[in-house]
């Protein structure tokens, strides 16, 4: 049975520094929490506290900004010990939110060797997981971890499922065999050479020559069919001791339609049940209409503070509408997203050249090197270089005469790699063409206006198909745009 803790509230507004004691959770927490800058629960944290510390399976869904991440990482932190291991496992579906999620968790622990940073395994050996506490990382690289260190990795207590639409895509979870499904049964060795590719043929009785072994067969299958995510789930389920509790998950994102709670459900029940656990959601502003839940977006969350913006001109003057839309704004601290596809180096070589000499890739200002496969890549920092990169960013944004004195560049990334990035003074983000769904709009915009602050959200359009979609995310999400046409100019 799905269980729906809703917590009524107004908007979501501004930190205030207060002494306020966050219920529940223990002292040296609160302590590193107020450091920190967090004096005080949000709503979706005060919600999610008692229901993920009692190890219940939760889906955390609020509106981009409302501290989903310290939701989950503080009850996971809270009931955790140094001498526990590893008790969580965090998967985040790009490089860039799993360093964040990182530098987060670090700021929250005693030492920096609590936290290991896997999106380059080759330095993740079993001397650098003996002593950590919380393993974060993207799914294919936290893979390669299980396989090249399978004896140090045991007895997670809860697994994370961060931008869990975008980890499990609606209707691309698969169920488990049969051999799969039970946690407290090590790997079967049908699975275990299916799962490097080298199930065997066997002689078949009554045919006289050899074939393939069919159950080897049957989960290879199933194997090329699962998203990567899925496996890292279903290898800590298999990996945990006998007799161990089952395995907490938690899954958070912005956009949770009822599919993808289905698909949830599928992991937390092994291919049987189908109950997402305890869903922990935060009012907003503004309900969203119904009308998302029929076209299988259902339930987006936009915050009240921000903003829309369109203008729509030629493809080829599309550097030059964004100068204009920059005079007239005037951000101090903006973020461009490119479409899926897109060449976020080759986006960048052509702004300077255009005269915007500040521009950056996301993942370079984090010591990342553009990579062709996106969980292989390596760095030129390590993993502990790039949280503390990643922190010195984040600082720099934080207050507006930190964001005066540094000389914030204009960022450049993605739409898959902007999702759950956190900036707290973005004050602007400028959408170069805009997305194909309006759940990936609602991410992309959502990089500002967080925690109740104001920001706006400008979409360079160049179509009518574009203009068309966009009127239909208007409707959609009942927001109000608005719109400048720069068609007269030219490159």
């Amino acid at each position: 049975m799905l269980t729906l803790c809703w917590l009524a509230s107004t908007a979501l507004r501004p930190r205030v520094a207060v002494t306020t004691r966050w219920p529940g959770v223990p002292d040296p927490l609160v302590e590193r929490l107020h450091t920190a800058g967090y004096t005080r629960p949000m709503p979706i944290q005060r919600a999610a506290f008692p229901v993920i510390a009692n190890g219940t399976n939760t889906v955390l869904h609020a509106e981009t900004g409302s501290g989903k991440t310290l939701a989950y990482l503080v009850p996971l932190l809270s009931r955790s010990a140094p001498a526990d291991g590893i008790s969580a496992v965090i998967v985040s579906p790009s490089q860039e939110l799993a360093i964040q999620i990182a530098a987060e968790a670090r700021l929250l622990l005693p030492e920096p060797s609590d936290v290991l940073l896997a999106i380059q395994p080759v330095d993740l050996r079993p001397s650098c997981l003996s002593g950590a506490r919380v393993l974060v990382g993207t799914p294919r690289a936290l893979l390669q971890v299980f396989r090249g260190a399978r004896g140090a990795v045991l007895g997670p207590d809860a697994v994370v499922l961060d931008e869990v639409d975008l980890l499990l895509p609606p209707g691309t979870v698969q169920p488990s065999p049969p051999t799969m499904q039970s946690s407290a049964r090590a790997p079967g060795r049908a699975h275990r050479m299916a799962a490097r590719g080298k199930a065997r043929a066997r002689p078949t009785r009554g045919r006289g020559g050899p074939a393939a072994n069919p159950t080897a067969l049957a989960i290879e299958r199933r194997l090329r069919a699962k998203r990567p995510a899925q496996l890292v789930l279903e290898w800590l389920r298999r990996s945990r001791p006998r007799g161990a509790p089952k395995l907490q998950l938690v899954s958070c994102s912005a956009t949770v339609c009822a599919e993808t709670r289905r698909g949830v459900g599928w992991l937390v029940g092994g291919g049987g049940k189908r109950d997402a656990g305890v869903v922990v959601t935060a009012a907003p502003a503004h309900p969203p209409p119904r009308n998302l839940a029929q076209r299988g977006v259902g339930n987006v969350r936009l915050p009240s503070t921000l903003s829309h913006s369109v203008y729509s001109g030629r493809a080829a003057a599309r550097l030059v509408m964004l100068r204009v839309a920059t005079e007239e704004l005037m951000p101090e601290a903006p973020l461009l997203v490119i479409p899926n596809g897109g060449s976020v180096p080759r986006c960048v070589d052509e702004l300077r050249k255009a005269g915007f000499l500040s521009a950056v890739a996301l993942n370079q200002a984090l010591g990342v090197l553009p990579a062709d496969e996106g969980d292989a890549a390596q760095g030129e920092a390590s993993p502990e270089g790039m949280m503390q990169q990643r922190q010195l960013l984040a600082d720099s944004y934080r207050s507006e005469a930190s964001r005066r004195q540094a000389e914030l560049p204009l960022l450049v990334t993605s739409e898959h790699a902007v999702r759950g990035v956190d900036f707290k003074g973005l004050d602007c983000v400028f959408l170069l063409g805009l997305p194909q769904r309006v759940d990936s709009y609602v991410h992309a915009a959502g990089r500002t206006a967080r925690e109740g602050r104001r920001g706006r959200a400008v979409s360079l359009i160049f179509s009518e198909e574009e203009a068309q979609r966009m009127d239909d995310f208007r409707r959609e999400l009942g927001i109000k745009v608005e719109k400048i046409d720069l068609s007269f100019l030219r490159p």
